[in-house]
């Protein structure tokens, strides 16, 4: 996966879920972290989307801390936190779900989308006890419905020939009618 496909808000979803990483002693990044970082940014696209499905921010952070205590630690010098497998296959799922909703970029909302439809993490678990209203596939979900809304684009549409003008060139000039 193209990190450079992630939005500004997304990649600092990572680097806060490597910092909570690092601070909780844990040596992979997994999608419990992302999770935490997500609800982290109480201004995000997140919070809104939870609360639309009828979840409650602040109790998914605390189930999420309590599946990150759980978590083994590494006392170590030098350990260097990487992304888990779990993680990679979030991302990927993302950037699926980025294309389906036919998005150039993939953001905080395509993160969460993907922690729905991602199975076998304790992310994805958390969520659907709590927003088991969101089915990202459906197009009515709760879920769907609010992903892109946050960047207003005009439809993609053909322009017909006849409609189409050349801006580049000067305008032309009326004629005078002659009154002979």
């Amino acid at each position: 996966m193209d990190l450079n496909k992630l939005t500004m808000k997304s990649q600092a979803a990572l680097q806060e879920a490597g910092r909570q990483a690092t601070a909780r002693h844990h040596q992979l990044i997994e999608p419990e972290h992302v999770l935490v970082a997500l609800l982290a940014d109480a201004e995000g696209v997140v919070f809104p989307l939870l609360h639309h499905v009828g979840a409650t921010p602040a109790q998914l952070r605390a189930r999420v801390d309590e599946a990150l205590d759980a978590m083994p630690k590494v006392y170590a010098q030098g350990v260097e936190v990487r992304i888990s497998p779990a993680t990679a296959k979030l991302l990927e799922a993302a950037g699926a779900e980025a294309e389906s909703l036919t998005d150039e970029y993939i953001s905080t909302e395509h993160l969460l989308l993907a922690m729905l439809v991602t199975p076998g993490t304790k992310a994805a678990g958390i969520l659907s006890t709590r927003g088991s209203r969101a089915t990202p596939r459906s197009p009515r979900s709760p879920m769907c419905a609010g992903a892109g809304a946050s960047r207003a684009r005009p439809p993609r549409t053909r322009s017909s020939p006849s409609r189409s003008m050349d801006v580049t060139s000067p305008r032309p000039r009326a004629r005078a009618s002659s009154t002979r």
